[in-house]
């Protein structure tokens, strides 16, 4: 670590007295040096500041998985996380979410392991098989299909970042990983006795990817619970919200139980030019089927419309030959749905000449931009927020009057 300090930093900590059952804030002001993580920081203020702060540290090189806090809204490890790095000179560090707060920034773990004992963490094998004098060989190419997804530390993090967590019912992206690991696992002969503990419960997961996005091993929990979703879709033990959903889009082309004949009428009262009456626009408006059968959210397919007519664009949509975007279906883990869904659309993208397709939902632009087979086809696709924001930019569009509030929202 450097001698020179390159600034001060000012950490505003989350503190829990449990005698006396007081939250409260502690605000420390730290020196940083080049190399200085956040335990570092931690055991300053401990040794030269307030001996009273808590915190649970061990290893201190990211092995242990015993550090995990908060820091500006983000699970980190605090012995993995540079302070330089994180670029402010101001850090509020809170203790774990989801998890209940013994003291300061120490929580208690034992809910988030408990969630391991409802799987079996070793090989399930016959009982004639356990007994014979033989090693069980594996091949390094089935090694390697579930490697990565041993190095999970079991530090909390993803737990911790998981909206679904707050669900009792739901094992966690680490146990769901785990147990999809030793599904992988070319020795184990338990995929029906696997599958059962997660049938009631995987489906809570949002597929947000926030266990991915903060897992400090860069294990990839959201895949791999998709995948074991696709066991359990083949399995047949899904509920029936679950089957709802899938024969829906396998009946109609989305997911709203909805006959695909009624996709335009949000736009009844609006000019908007369909395919095949219109084969040719610089832009093809993909309204998603939330926006375009919930009379709760259509104002939002319509006013979309209407800025593009302000803008003067030429646009289009593929009216009733526009189907689900298949997203939902494939992280529901129906794969095959999946394919039907993008196959269509897919062919409906190369009859209509355009320019960029511009989505009003996160999921279809997402899986357009990241999920085969569409990202084979190099599509131009737009969130309608990038759209805007290039519009805004470029002087198409002002706003009609100032706003002078921070504003935040929620797609």
């Amino acid at each position: 670590m450097s001698t020179k300090v390159e600034k001060i930093v000012e950490f505003k900590i989350h503190r829990y007295d449990p005698e006396n059952k007081r939250c409260y804030i502690s605000t420390y002001k730290v020196p940083i040096r080049k190399g200085t993580t956040l335990l570092d920081a931690f055991n300053y203020i401990k040794d030269n500041l307030d001996e009273t702060l808590t915190f649970r540290h061990s290893c201190r090189m990211g092995i242990c998985g015993s550090c995990g806090v908060n820091v500006n809204g983000k699970p980190m490890l605090a012995c993995y996380t540079q302070v330089l790095d994180l670029e402010t000179d101001s850090l509020e560090v809170a203790p774990l979410s989801n998890m209940p707060v013994i003291k300061d920034l120490v929580v208690d773990i034992q809910p988030f392991f408990d969630t391991f004992k409802k799987i079996k963490t070793f090989l399930i094998k016959p009982e004639a098989e356990l007994t014979k004098l033989v090693e069980f060989t594996q091949s390094p190419l089935d090694l390697k299909k579930y490697w990565d997804l041993t190095l999970c530390t079991k530090c909390s993090i993803c737990y911790s970042a998981c909206p679904a967590a707050i669900d009792e019912r739901f094992l966690g992206p680490s146990t769901l990983t785990a147990n999809y690991r030793f599904i992988l696992d070319s020795r184990d002969e338990g995929l029906d006795e696997r599958l059962k503990p997660t049938a009631d419960n995987i489906w809570l997961c949002t597929s947000c990817n926030s266990c991915t996005l903060f897992c400090p091993k860069l294990v990839e929990c959201s895949n791999a619970i998709v995948e074991e979703r696709s066991l359990v879709v083949e399995s047949g033990i899904i509920p029936r919200t679950v089957k709802d959903v899938l024969e829906s889009v396998f009946k109609y082309h989305n997911p709203m139980g909805t006959h695909q004949s009624k996709r335009m009428e949000w736009a009844k009262d609006l000019n908007v030019k369909t395919f095949p009456t219109v084969t040719k626009a610089d832009v093809l408006y993909f309204v998603c089927c939330s926006t375009a059968f919930d009379i709760r959210t259509q104002e939002i397919a319509k006013a979309m419309a209407e800025i593009f007519d302000r803008m003067s664009v030429n646009y289009a949509t593929l009216g009733i030959e526009e189907w689900c975007c298949g997203d939902h279906m494939l992280r529901m883990g129906e794969k095959g749905l999946f394919e039907e869904l993008a196959t269509h659309n897919i062919e409906m993208f190369k009859k209509f000449n355009m320019e960029k397709i511009v989505t009003l939902s996160p999921h279809c632009y997402n899986t357009f931009k990241n999920d085969k087979p569409y990202v084979d086809e190099k599509l131009n696709v737009q969130h309608y927020t990038q759209f805007l924001t290039e519009a805004i930019q470029n002087d198409r569009i002002k706003p009609s009057k100032p706003l002078n509030k921070r504003v935040a929202y929620h797609d």
